[in-house]
């Protein structure tokens, strides 16, 4: 099993964003498109 770590953030690189749609949705990171129903979403992601 996996053994977990606890990291101090000063211990993290700090490292630039890239950015596909600045300042929205950006290179390698999470994104959650969030909107009413019929708004495009899905036709977005595509």
């Amino acid at each position: 099993m996996a053994e977990l770590k606890i990291l101090n953030m000063d211990e993290i690189p700090e490292t630039e964003v890239e950015w596909l749609w600045y300042p929205y949705i950006p290179y390698g990171k999470i994104t959650i498109v969030h909107g009413d129903p019929g708004d495009g979403k899905t036709m977005m992601i595509l």
